[in-house]
């Protein structure tokens, strides 16, 4: 029996091959497996069965579960490449509406929050973490707690911007950069000759990396799992200015498989080459996820 997230892995390999028919039927299977993942399970399902020509089905997959009060971010849905033979339906663009409104009911009353697990010994470093696109805190905390230094303060943050039930994203960026600002700033007031490493996973790993190379956020270390690169972004990279403005070392672990292992090999390379510190790690035959084995952080240290 797959777990949830390796169920996930196989979903996501299936679309890209384009083996949507067989997507459609695992899609069915996590569905039935794991219902309390009905908001990411049901909405793959819902991708499958517009990719297969099932468009009403589609819909209906889509307003069932905002009846059942899941919802998605509104660029999600409007954006969604898998829908693009329904945007103009009547159905869909109800079930537009009908999520934006959901989604902003959620979004008024939405704020960030810090989770803090001290060590046992006097704080000497402090790691602060950003959860991943359609991620959280308690889940974020949970892939980093093993394996942390004996005298290391674990700091997780997530975002005010909902994306899902329960889950979080960074979709604007000034605002999350300044939420970050503000909590390393009140950590380092309270432990000032702590040592602060910068870190996370997917697209908070992106950030995390950006920040700390533009030093919107200033760290001794940057941690960065499986982050988000894009063209946009080493075209971003080549442009900062490496010699004047010192970024700090950097340690990068990424999959083999990973769909954005090409551009985060590349923007190892364009780091070294402009005299960075980075050490890069590339798991085989692994996808988009975190290393297997908690041991990892001991080589970031």
């Amino acid at each position: 029996m797959l777990t949830f997230h390796q169920a996930a892995r196989e979903l996501f390999g299936l679309h890209r091959e384009g083996r949507n028919t067989e997507m459609l039927s695992l899609a069915r299977d996590v569905c039935a497996a794991f219902p309390e993942r009905r908001t990411s399970a049901g909405y793959w399902l819902a991708c499958a069965e517009a990719l297969c020509g099932n468009h009403t089905r589609a819909i209906t997959i889509l307003s069932e579960l905002l009846d059942s009060g899941h919802w998605w971010h509104p660029r999600q849905l409007s954006e969604e490449m898998d829908f693009v033979a329904i945007k103009e339906s009547v159905g869909f663009r109800d079930v537009l509406k009908r999520n934006g409104l959901a989604y902003e009911a959620v979004r008024i009353g939405s704020r960030s929050r810090l989770l803090l697990m001290y060590p046992d010994h006097a704080v000497a470093r402090i790691i602060f973490v950003l959860h991943g696109q359609h991620g959280d805190a308690t889940e974020t905390e949970a892939c980093w707690r093993d394996g942390l230094p004996s005298d290391c303060l674990l700091a997780t943050t997530q975002s005010a911007i909902p994306t899902a039930p329960g889950k979080f994203g960074w979709e604007d960026e000034a605002t999350a950069a300044a939420q970050v600002r503000g909590q390393t700033d009140m950590l380092m007031s309270h432990f000032p000759n702590a040592q602060l490493s910068l870190a996370g996973f997917s697209g908070g790993a992106r950030l995390a990396l950006l920040w700390a190379l533009e030093r919107r956020i200033l760290c001794q270390r940057v941690l960065a799992v499986a982050p988000t690169l894009t063209e946009l972004d080493l075209e971003r990279m080549s442009k900062f200015d490496l010699t004047t403005r010192r970024p700090p070392p950097i340690y990068l672990w990424w999959g083999e498989t990973d769909r954005f292992a090409q551009t985060i090999r590349r923007g190892a390379e364009l780091l070294k080459s402009g005299g960075v510190s980075v050490t890069g790690n590339e798991s085989p035959g692994v996808g988009h996820t975190y290393p297997a084995s908690p041991s990892w952080l001991d080589s970031a240290f």
